[in-house]
């Protein structure tokens, strides 16, 4: 959930350059990036505590959505309602790399 201001225009400027992703996996990445470079860290743990802090949401609740947003679909699929992800085939990204 996206209630912070800046992390919603973070969140257009991903979306905008990567029309590709879904909404979900679009703003996952977002949240991502965003707190990686708000806090110069890439720990799950100081992630999840930032955005659950800007988003006034529950730390453990972040901490779960970001974890499932980077796991692969097959770990996801016995999770709750992971039968319907999907995942993003980086090859067929503009720029990537072959």
């Amino acid at each position: 959930m996206l209630k912070n201001h800046y992390l919603k225009q973070w969140m257009s400027i991903v979306s905008y350059h990567l029309p590709e992703l879904t909404l979900p996996q679009a703003s996952g990445l977002a949240t991502w990036s965003f707190g990686m470079v708000m806090t110069q860290s890439s720990s799950l743990t100081r992630l999840s505590q930032f955005i659950a802090t800007l988003n006034q949401e529950k730390f453990n609740t972040v901490r779960q959505r970001m974890k499932e947003w980077y796991q692969e679909a097959q770990a996801k699929s016995g999770v709750r309602r992971g039968n319907k992800r999907a995942e993003l085939q980086v090859i067929s990204c503009p720029g990537a790399y072959p």
